[in-house]
């Protein structure tokens, strides 16, 4: 069997239109969504709500587009695996694109150019000439949800990939939505978290400016309340007597993995909104 080097690897050599195709009904059954109050906030000031068209990048089976669909926004959710998109629920405002999307705004655009436009997921880390085909200050809002990598190399290809999607498709006005898990954030830069909001904000900076965006601003989502990380006991504890429980997940858990205890779900991202 051959094996992956997180070194050299490529990241659109893992497979992205197929490699979690047996996993998307599980996915819709135990993958938690986001708190609502979340999203309001990021949509706080940024104008009428059915007036902004999103982009919802590695879209999955679409939680964060169907949480800004509810609130009258538009989006395009692209995700390249389609049993992820075939799992997905339909929402009116919410159009799933995969290997080709490009149909609802075809009259909008000026050139007839736009009219062959099609752009190609899995080229998204390739990069690949097509790709330039990219419309120009189109979208209001763009999402990237934990899709961010800790290994250097993957890093640098990502994110020079969502700098020209930001460059050429962003609009002057739009914003940029991006949600990282904090040991994922943290990890990049060799930084212990702790309650230090002043060590938190020069990372979140460092962050964006890999990016090229500047913070408009962050929020922690966290079930403890902490920045400082429990220990095992501790965490169980509180787990157990405050967060919801993996009813369904703990069972296979415990079944193919062994694990003794039962897994709860928790939250431990950083929401931050950004802008070019």
């Amino acid at each position: 069997m051959s094996q992956i080097n997180p070194e050299t690897t490529a990241l659109h050599t893992l497979n992205p239109l197929n490699r979690f195709s047996e996993r998307a009904e599980d996915y819709v059954k135990y993958r938690p969504s986001y708190p609502a109050d979340a999203i309001d906030i990021i949509l706080e000031g940024l104008g009428e709500n059915s007036q902004l068209v999103a982009t919802d990048i590695g879209a999955g089976t679409g939680i964060d587009s169907r949480l800004l669909a509810e609130r009258g926004v538009n989006v395009i959710a692209i995700e390249p695996n389609a049993a992820m998109r075939e799992a997905a629920k339909p929402h009116p405002l919410i159009e799933f694109r995969g290997l080709q999307f490009w149909r609802r705004y075809i009259e909008s655009r000026l050139t007839t150019v736009n009219a062959y436009f099609r752009f190609v997921t899995t080229d998204l880390f390739t990069w690949k000439s097509e790709s330039n085909n990219l419309p120009k200050d189109f979208f209001d809002f763009i999402v990237i949800s934990h899709c961010f990598f800790a290994d250097p190399a993957k890093r640098v290809e990502a994110n020079n990939t969502y700098k020209q999607i930001f460059a050429i498709s962003l609009k002057n006005s739009g914003y940029v939505l991006l949600i990282v898990q904090d040991k994922k954030l943290f990890k990049v830069y060799d930084v212990h978290q702790v309650e230090n909001q002043e060590q938190e904000k020069n990372v979140v900076h460092k962050f964006l400016a890999e990016l090229e965006l500047e913070l408009v601003w962050y929020k922690y989502l966290t079930s403890t309340g902490s920045r400082t990380a429990l220990s095992g006991a501790k965490f169980a504890k509180f787990a157990q007597d405050n967060l919801p429980k993996k009813l369904y997940m703990t069972p296979m858990l415990q079944q193919y993995f062994g694990q003794k205890h039962q897994s709860n779900y928790t939250l431990d991202d950083y929401v931050i909104l950004a802008k070019k």
